[in-house]
């Protein structure tokens, strides 16, 4: 049975995935993250995101995602379960703990994946080049001289503060297309906030898990994410897969709907 009160129950399981490599990363850059998930309540997810920098491809995730991950390729994962295979990472969010957006510099076209319940989705997300209007504004970040730039982009208004001195394109979620490195970018409503916390280089394969993704189409997986905040035991029935658990509930209870707290990153 899948259910408890908590509204944010994560299940994992301890099976091992293959991944496909995709590039050595060079360099890896943290942010800290803040979204505003119920206005009404001022409710607000916080946790750390993982930039990963290759040569050719960047990768950007939840860091707790990462840390699962290697758990589960050391063997390791069973040692942090109980016995109903349900671990509750120190993160608020399980749709945002599996997301993950990468770039191929050489296209424009994104690999995102993400889970909604224990359904993998993985959409190819085709983004025009953003719009930024660099300013003269200048501002120390880790230490590194930042510009100021603002965009407009998926229906929100953006100020980002980027460097020159790490002169890599690439920047946290899906921002990109400036001529250095974004250290810093929030919407103009306070809503979405990533600042770098540290950034270094290393080298490590970047990895895509192999995971058993049902492809789709990026409306039908916000479609999907929406559903699993405005009615949770609806999206276990749809996306509980690849699992002995089973959903139970009673007469009603699908139709039990809530609205959203607020407008996801993406309005668009």
């Amino acid at each position: 049975m899948v259910g408890g009160e908590h509204p944010y129950d994560m299940f994992l399981d301890s099976r091992m995935y293959p991944a496909d490599s995709l590039d050595e990363v060079v360099y890896r850059v943290n942010y800290s993250y803040s979204f505003v998930t119920d206005t009404s309540g001022n409710i607000t997810d916080r946790g750390i995101g993982t930039l990963e920098i290759g040569r050719n491809v960047t990768k950007y995730y939840n860091y707790y995602y990462f840390l699962t991950d290697s758990l589960v390729r050391s063997g390791r994962i069973r040692h942090y379960m109980d016995n109903s295979n349900n671990i509750t990472p120190n993160v608020s969010d399980p749709v945002t703990y599996y997301e993950s957006f990468i770039h191929r510099r050489s296209r424009d076209v994104w690999t995102c994946t993400g889970r909604i319940v224990t359904q993998d989705f993985l959409y190819e997300d085709k983004i025009p080049p953003i719009e930024w209007r660099i300013s003269d504004s200048i501002s120390v970040i880790l230490g590194y001289s930042a510009v100021m730039a603002e965009c407009t982009f998926r229906g929100r208004d953006y100020v980002a503060w980027f460097t020159t001195e790490i002169p890599v394109s690439a920047g946290p979620w899906k921002f990109s297309g400036l001529p250095g490195l974004i250290l810093c970018v929030s919407d103009s409503e306070g809503y979405y906030r990533f600042e770098a916390t540290e950034a270094y280089a290393t080298s490590c394969p970047l990895l895509l898990p192999d995971y058993l993704y049902l492809k789709a189409k990026r409306k039908k997986y916000m479609q999907a994410r929406a559903l699993y905040y405005t009615n949770r035991k609806q999206a276990q029935v749809l996306y509980l897969v690849n699992t002995e658990w089973y959903v139970e509930y009673e007469a009603g209870e699908l139709m039990d709907t809530k609205p959203l707290g607020n407008d996801f990153i993406e309005r668009e």
